[in-house]
């Protein structure tokens, strides 16, 4: 593709970034462009993943501490009316709204299927410790005793925000407009963290399913 179509079809407003990183060499931003991608493409079915491993052990977590299968529809008239903000208590009723709409039957696994990264991150937050006591941190129980509450937040706060970055299209290669690979490789760095911190036995399927490509596009990215 030549660079006016390239800068044409994805618009100035996004490709000049890659183009003033790359010293207005048009071919290398192009290259840059397509690796971030490709990058993102590899993250992607690792941050899937995690996330799954995440909701399942949060969930559990609170199925335990609750003492209670189906806790996240009962919590609602629970802990989740006495937290500072409406948040969990919102995407509930708002997963079991979606259900309702689509006529599927509103069951537990359902709406803990529905929600998003964010509201299991958010289950972390300090605030909520009055409420649910240390159960969310049980589900990490490999962790390091260095990693609490507070580092476990930010950690899958920092994971969830590189994901929706990756998710709107958005580049991972850039501070400013430098190119820099260091935040990718934090957020695949708390990726491997964090399986192990669940379970060591689940890093090595994170590895196998990252096979080198996360590893092999930043070192690509850096040599642009």
């Amino acid at each position: 593709m030549n660079y006016n179509n390239f800068e044409t079809y994805f618009s100035q407003a996004r490709t000049n970034r890659y183009y003033l990183a790359c010293a207005l060499n048009p071919k290398k931003a192009q290259k840059l462009y397509l690796h971030n991608q490709k990058l993102a493409q590899a993250f992607h079915p690792l941050l899937i993943t995690t996330e799954i491993w995440v909701r399942n052990a949060i969930s559990e977590a609170m199925r335990i501490h609750f003492s209670d299968r189906n806790w996240i529809i009962n919590q609602r008239i629970g802990f989740m009316t006495k937290l500072s903000n409406n948040y969990i208590l919102n995407e509930v009723n708002k997963a079991e709204n979606k259900l309702r709409r689509l006529r599927i039957a509103v069951t537990s696994d359902k709406i803990i299927a529905e929600q998003t990264f964010g509201f299991w991150v958010t289950l972390l937050d300090s605030n909520h410790a009055p409420f649910i006591g240390g159960c969310t941190l049980h589900a990490f129980p490999h962790r390091s005793t260095t990693i609490q509450r507070h580092g476990l937040h930010t950690i899958l706060k920092e994971v969830s925000g590189f994901r929706n970055r990756i998710n709107h299209g958005e580049p991972i290669c850039f501070t400013g407009n430098r190119i820099d690979t260091s935040k990718a490789t934090n957020v695949f760095d708390h990726l491997k963290n964090i399986s192990f911190w669940i379970n060591p036995v689940l890093q090595p399927y994170l590895l196998r399913l990252e096979n080198g490509m996360i590893t092999r596009q930043i070192a690509t990215i850096n040599a642009i």
